[in-house]
């Protein structure tokens, strides 16, 4: 799961289109609002992640890529995006063993300490955990006034 930030204000992606007619200077400081901004927004993630075993929190990253002054961050887990946007109620079943009457027959399921069968396995429902979202909006408004100070011409 990843979020990519580019400003919605319309003000905002004009001035970095036109990137190319700041100066030098301007560049830099453009250049550092997305990076500080990007950073801020990982680290609120890190924070707001639901721990159990660190893993997922651990896979929070950033990055910026100076060339088009774009920024990211996200999470690397393969289960982030389950716990950001919720997982509904599932059923299992086998899919290629059959039982004489032509029904599943058994789920193998591997335990740690023995291998179990059962004919179906219920995943229950789990809410939404959000640490991503909540984490670009309440930084979003700082992006916005770091770049509107940053493209101001010093």
């Amino acid at each position: 799961m990843r979020l990519d930030i580019s400003p919605s204000n319309a003000e905002l992606r004009e001035a970095l289109n036109s990137i190319s007619a700041f100066d030098a200077q301007a560049r830099l400081r453009i250049e550092d609002a997305v990076l500080v901004s990007v950073k801020e927004m990982a680290g609120r993630a890190r924070s707001r992640v639901p721990r159990r075993t660190g893993k997922l929190k651990k896979s929070i990253f950033f990055s910026f890529q100076k060339t088009n002054c774009t920024g990211y961050f996200g999470a690397k887990a393969p289960h982030a995006h389950l716990i950001e946007l919720g997982v509904e109620r599932s059923d299992e079943y086998p899919k290629h063993a059959k039982n004489k009457h032509g029904k599943p027959a058994a789920l193998r399921i591997i335990d740690t300490a023995a291998v179990r069968f059962a004919a179906r396995a219920v995943i229950p429902k789990r809410a939404k955990r959000p640490f991503i979202r909540p984490s670009y909006e309440e930084e979003r408004p700082n992006l916005i006034k770091r770049l509107k100070e940053a493209v101001k011409s010093k």
